[in-house]
């Protein structure tokens, strides 16, 4: 069955279980999680995606958790329940075929695409760990594409300190001191004192600045959005581009980046509000 045809391109959606010896069986399994989730359009639990799909539980165990760990889905720790991701909802959001229109979030990050022609990154908090879920790069950048997936610590990522901003002082201490006891020999401890000190400042001013945990070369300004996730918890925006730059205009990025958020949305898709 031909799903899309456009620019000579065809799509076709496969028949599972048809028996293609050439099939990889893991990937196989992950799509049909995917598409089950886009069929059931709504959260299941690890036994009924595998009695769906008739997958062995062990099996279904390793996929989920590998997906969650890359940012594909997110897990309700209260239920035990997995949904797809704002992640996974954004991939392919690049294709235009006349089926689907972009969201207000993806707008707002293209309006500050065009007003700075700097990279605009989208991230939310997973557990401890910030993950970068959908990112727009300028096509004529020399710096290194940004990568979709894990970004590092929550303490130590300029997004992961815009996601604290409404977190209590014992949350923000045990994600720091967690984050120093996991640290790598060369990461440096992070002083608990003087990232509070950091954190009310980012507060008071409503952006985040400092370098970036995924290349060296790239300073990040970050903010969060005035919303929460689909799945829960707030999602950050920010913006990247070379530190000689970064430093020179933040404050002036810093007012594109506050100001398309309060402007660009209409009062239906998101509220705006001030730290």
């Amino acid at each position: 069955m031909v799903d899309v045809s456009r620019d000579r391109r065809v799509v076709r959606r496969p028949k599972w279980g048809a028996g293609d010896a050439q099939m990889v069986k893991s990937a196989q399994r992950v799509l049909q999680i995917l598409e089950f989730f886009d069929a059931r359009r709504a959260s299941a639990s690890e036994a009924e995606i595998a009695r769906e799909l008739k997958l062995p539980q062990s099996s279904t165990a390793a996929l989920l958790r590998t997906m969650l760990n890359m940012g594909f889905i997110a897990l309700d720790r209260t239920t035990r329940h997995y949904s797809l991701s704002e992640r996974a909802a954004l991939i392919g959001s690049w294709t235009d075929f006349g089926l689907v229109e972009a969201g207000p979030i993806i707008r707002l990050m293209e309006d500050i695409h065009r007003k700075t022609r700097l990279t605009v990154c989208l991230s939310r908090r997973l557990g401890t760990e910030i993950y970068n879920i959908y990112s727009i790069r300028p096509a004529a950048a020399r710096y290194p594409r940004s990568a979709s997936g894990r970004v590092g610590p929550v303490p130590r990522t300029v997004p992961g300190r815009a996601l604290l901003y409404e977190t209590s002082d014992p949350e923000v201490s045990r994600l720091v001191l967690r984050s120093n006891a996991e640290a790598t020999c060369s990461a440096a401890p992070i002083s608990l004192a003087d990232f509070r000190q950091t954190l009310e400042a980012d507060r008071r001013r409503g952006f985040s600045f400092g370098d970036s945990q995924i290349y060296d070369g790239l300073s990040i300004i970050s903010t969060v959005l005035p919303l929460n996730g689909e799945h829960g918890g707030r999602l950050a925006i920010a913006i990247a581009g070379r530190p000689e730059e970064m430093v020179v205009r933040r404050f002036e990025f810093a007012s594109v980046l506050l100001r398309s958020i309060e402007c660009s949305l209409t009062a239906n898709e998101m509220v705006p509000r001030s730290f």
